[in-house]
């Protein structure tokens, strides 16, 4: 099931007059005399919906999607605000993320007219509010106990930055999420009227799609479904997709996959009585520059936190990728898949794996590849397109590591359990882009990193 998002937009327009002088303004209206005219123009709330989810932008005007305030300057600095609710409602049973940014990377506030000019935002960042000095504007959140106004304020965050506003783990039929802006202005300040377009995002938690199974160490190969399901690694909790593929093994195997790249740093629990042998790793995390691959290890260039409450991957959470591992630690840390000028092929039952699953065998031999059979099984067998193992094997473009990440959004690289017998620094991998699939003849130099998924 996709993941939906659903923005609305409110146009910030400061209107800052001198006596007399008329201005209209689309979002926040700041005038230097109380018989100063004031205009408004309602600013249309863009929202992409494609759930069952709503959000109203509540600023006391007319229109809604405009936040006007108006402001006398004087000498010294003067402080005016005013309060935005976004209320949110939504039936995703495991709730939604509420980001807020300016629609651009520039958050000042600007006149267009007569010549421009700017109202710069504080640069008080979320961890420590100030109190707004003259000619700046910012932003407060409140607090679910808060009661009065705030005095403190924190800088508009830019387009590639946002702020999370609120993070919910539940339905909700009205969620008040309620900020104030403010501006200080003195003297100093030109008239005229000032704007900045503030995004906000509403976006679902992960949506549970099928059945949830369990521990993957608990699965086998005559209880994994043909319909994609849900499983965790007993290790750290982390959820995959998981799926039975008629024909997607050597010989014709019906294996079960999972769907969705491994995120395994290492250590986690095990449970003596669990039933299954103790399956937790050893592996240190690459930082920086090329290993040797004589120990095992991971690299996680995107910063992936070690469990995603979300749930498997896709493309807006943050366990998309996974982590990549070198074959040392794909291999579950085997002396024969650490020492990198041998041939010599390590056992295939040992790896990184969850207890009672594997990785996929690779090679030139079609009769013990598993990574051309499940080509053939999800993707027709074609070697100029991955269309289907995107849609059909959720397929993901994660890259790979060799000095620094390479290949992101445009290449899938994983990791089988097959050497290379005459070249030993390299062992067998699946590869995949728009335009290509290598499933019988690649393969890479052990120490680099690549995605890592497994069978059962």
């Amino acid at each position: 099931m996709r993941k939906s998002l659903l923005t609305a937009q409110i146009t910030v327009v400061f209107l800052v007059t001198f006596l007399f002088a008329l201005v209209a303004s689309a979002h926040f209206f700041v005038q230097r005399d109380s018989s100063a005219a004031e205009a408004t123009t309602p600013v249309d709330i863009n929202v992409t919906l494609e759930q069952v989810m709503s959000i109203n932008l509540d600023t006391g005007e007319a229109g809604g999607a405009s936040l006007t305030i108006p402001i006398t300057p004087k000498d010294g600095g003067q402080l005016e605000q005013k309060d935005l609710h976004i209320n949110i409602a939504t039936n995703n049973q495991t709730g939604y993320k509420l980001t807020m940014h300016s629609k651009t990377e520039d958050t000042n506030l600007v006149r267009s007219t007569p010549t421009n000019a700017t109202i710069p935002s504080t640069t008080a960042p979320v961890s420590t509010p100030a109190a707004l000095t003259p000619n700046h504007w910012g932003y407060s959140l409140w607090a679910d106990s808060q009661v009065t106004p705030p005095t403190t304020f924190v800088r508009i965050p830019p387009l590639s930055t946002p702020d999370t506003l609120k993070t919910t783990d539940a339905p909700a039929t009205t969620s008040d999420t309620h900020l104030t802006f403010a501006v200080n202005l003195n003297l100093l300040q030109p008239e005229g009227t000032y704007t900045n377009i503030i995004v906000f995002t509403a976006t679902p938690n992960y949506i549970p799609t099928g059945q949830d199974l369990g521990a993957m160490q608990k699965l086998t190969r005559e209880n994994c479904p043909t319909e994609r399901a849900r499983a965790y690694d007993a290790r750290n909790g982390q959820y995959y997709f998981v799926q039975k593929i008629p024909g997607s093994g050597a010989g014709g195997v019906d294996l079960c996959w999972m769907e969705s790249n491994l995120m395994y740093s290492g250590g986690g629990t095990w449970d003596s009585s669990a039933g299954y042998p103790d399956d937790r790793k050893t592996i240190t995390q690459r930082l920086t520059g090329q290993g040797d691959g004589l120990t095992p290890e991971f690299m996680d260039p995107q910063g992936n936190p070690e469990f995603s409450a979300e749930g498997p991957g896709t493309p807006t959470t943050p366990a998309f990728y996974g982590y990549l591992y070198n074959w040392c630690a794909a291999m579950g840390g085997q002396a024969t898949a650490c020492q990198t000028d041998s041939g010599t092929q390590p056992s295939v039952t040992i790896s990184i794996c969850p207890a009672g699953w594997r990785l996929p065998r690779g090679g030139m031999v079609a009769s013990t590849n598993d990574r051309a059979a499940l080509n053939s099984a999800v993707n027709e067998g074609s070697t100029n397109s991955d269309a289907g193992l995107i849609s059909n094997w959720l397929g993901v473009y994660s890259g790979y590591y060799v000095s620094s990440l390479a290949g992101r959004g445009t290449e899938g690289r994983y990791w089988t359990s097959t050497t290379e017998t005459i070249i030993g620094t390299a062992a067998s991998f699946f590869e995949h882009g728009a335009n290509y699939v290598t499933a019988s003849t690649g393969s890479s130099a052990k120490w680099t990193g690549l995605a890592v998924r497994c069978v059962l």
